[in-house]
């Protein structure tokens, strides 16, 4: 096995690109860079990463849903959903995740005992009967009323939903659905998922323009020298790529007022096998 050298190293932690969950997406060219196998950079890249060169992994800041680990509290909230006989489609959206990714989450906890499964009975068509007259629809087409409608019809509510759609499909039931949309409380539920998600940035934000105090300004004339300095408010992002720190400093108008500079940490001259 060829040692790795600082050089290389230095060039991997260099161009390395990160994604939201800073694992490494460009490793494949990074291996065609260097001449080595695939295997090998990632084996490199991760025990780098566990020297310190690269952050840790976060899959739950990933963008995708499939892909991101649960938490206690989404476990919690899909155990209540289920129970309650919501479909794994509507799961998925008051989770902000798939329908598939619902399903799989179920069937595991299920295998661990966390959930019951469900006992569906037969329906009837005194069932179906008073289904079909107790049934509403939103503004959208989509029905507005499965809690009810459980209830009246003695059902869990997922045999509901499926019904409904055996229903439509048999034409008992008019689908007049408006294409492009969502149900009102779907759409509904998700506004009260974001609100509280962000409520807690919201609130910061207030309490920061509340505690602001007021701009103070500073003059002083001698003959033709004038100087005069003022208190703003600064906004400072700092942007990491490559290593390479980039702190950038606006005004509150927007304007930009100075950007620096920090390259990486350089890389102690060693061979790292």
């Amino acid at each position: 096995m060829k040692n790795w050298t600082t050089k290389e190293l230095a060039y991997v932690q260099k161009n390395a690109l990160l994604a939201e969950t800073n694992e490494v997406i460009n490793a494949e060219q990074l291996a065609m860079k260097l001449g080595r196998s695939f295997s090998a950079v990632t084996k490199k890249i991760s025990d780098m990463r566990k020297d310190g060169k690269f952050p840790k992994v976060k899959k739950e800041l990933a963008f995708d849903s499939d892909g991101r680990p649960w938490t206690v509290a989404e476990e919690k909230r899909l155990i209540a959903m289920y129970k309650q006989g919501a479909s794994y489609e509507e799961i998925g959206e008051a989770l902000g995740r798939s329908k598939g990714s619902c399903s799989n989450k179920s069937a595991k906890l299920r295998a661990s005992g966390r959930i019951k499964p469900q006992k569906l009975s037969c329906w009837q068509d005194d069932d179906v009967r008073i289904l079909l007259d107790t049934i509403e629809f939103d503004s959208n087409g989509y029905v507005s009323n499965y809690e009810e409608l459980a209830k009246v019809t003695g059902k869990q509510y997922s045999q509901v939903v499926q019904k409904v759609g055996h229903l439509r499909k048999g034409g008992r039931i008019p689908s007049n659905v408006k294409p492009g949309t969502t149900s009102l409380k779907s759409k509904q539920s998700m506004q009260k998922f974001n609100d509280a998600r962000f409520a807690q940035y919201a609130k910061k934000e207030e309490v920061s323009m509340q505690t602001e105090e007021p701009t103070q300004s500073r003059s002083v004339t001698a003959g033709s020298l004038s100087i005069e300095s003022k208190e703003e408010r600064v906004i400072h992002t700092t942007v990491i790529f490559a290593g390479v720190e980039t702190h950038t400093y606006f005004s509150a108008d927007g304007t930009k007022i100075v950007e620096i500079q920090k390259g990486p940490t350089p890389v102690p001259a060693s061979v790292s096998k």
